[in-house]
């Protein structure tokens, strides 16, 4: 009797494990890099150099590449085993030289043709040609869709 217990138990604790495992979330950025945006007056040469170290251990800070020359943005990579990522993207966001600082997050193109199920007729969104029409002779709505469909923020 103790016996039929235990398995049931031990097989309730295996499904209990499975379930959480399968529905751990996923990283949604690029661990060890950060974008920062610098102050005009800013050199990103000597930030590099400030931030060799955090809170007593090295960073290994490497300055990857200027994402935008016109916006001074700037993405970096540091070594995350050896730090704590939050608490040096917050003391990122404290220095005086960067404007802003996050996470290199990954994205994903989207699709956005619409659910209409008279979208296919609605030629002046997407038109792919056929019967004497020119094709792509659109709008290109659902290329603009594929990059926002509005909102506050850019």
């Amino acid at each position: 009797m103790n016996l039929r217990y235990l398995f049931r138990g031990a097989c309730l604790l295996l499904t209990f494990l499975l379930s959480n495992s399968l529905s751990a979330q996923t990283l949604n950025r690029v661990q060890g890099d950060v974008l920062i945006r610098l102050s005009p007056e800013a050199n990103v040469r000597d930030l590099g150099s400030q931030l060799r170290e955090f809170q007593g251990h090295p960073t290994h800070i490497e300055i990857v590449d200027k994402v935008s020359k016109v916006m001074n943005v700037w993405l970096l990579h540091y070594d995350f085993t050896t730090i704590n990522e939050y608490e040096f993207l917050d003391f990122l966001r404290r220095q005086s030289a960067i404007e802003v600082a996050q996470f290199n997050h990954l994205v994903k193109d989207r699709s956005t043709i619409p659910d209409d199920p008279q979208f296919g007729n609605q030629w002046q969104w997407l038109n792919p040609g056929g019967g004497g029409a020119m094709a792509d002779s659109d709008v290109d709505a659902d290329e603009a869709w594929d990059i926002t469909t509005g909102g506050t923020t850019a």
